[in-house]
């Protein structure tokens, strides 16, 4: 009987919203995902899973915990288009009328 091989990622390890990025297509959450398009979730997305001060910065790079930032996108409707918010605050909601 085989198993399939470890994971990876640890679940203690941090990334680079590139890495990040690169995973979420690896791992078939995404057709495309770049580092603006993830800050971009970060500051606009109510159910972004780590807030700004949770972020790490190492350098000119942002450091998100990977476990959290995939299960997001294991939940997330990866269909395109308008996902009824455009800010933290509910302004421009596909909603709000």
């Amino acid at each position: 009987m085989t198993s399939a091989p470890p994971d990876p990622l640890p679940p203690w390890d941090w990334v680079t919203l590139t890495e990040a990025a690169r995973l979420v297509v690896e791992r078939g959450y995404a057709p495309s995902m770049t580092r603006q398009r993830l800050a971009q979730l970060a500051e606009t997305d109510p159910a972004w899973p780590i807030p700004k001060e949770r972020m790490r910065t190492v350098g000119p790079a942002k450091l998100i915990p990977w476990p959290a930032v995939e299960a997001y996108f294991r939940a997330r409707d990866a269909r395109p288009g308008p996902k009824g918010w455009s800010t933290r605050d509910g302004e421009g909601s596909a909603d709000a009328s």
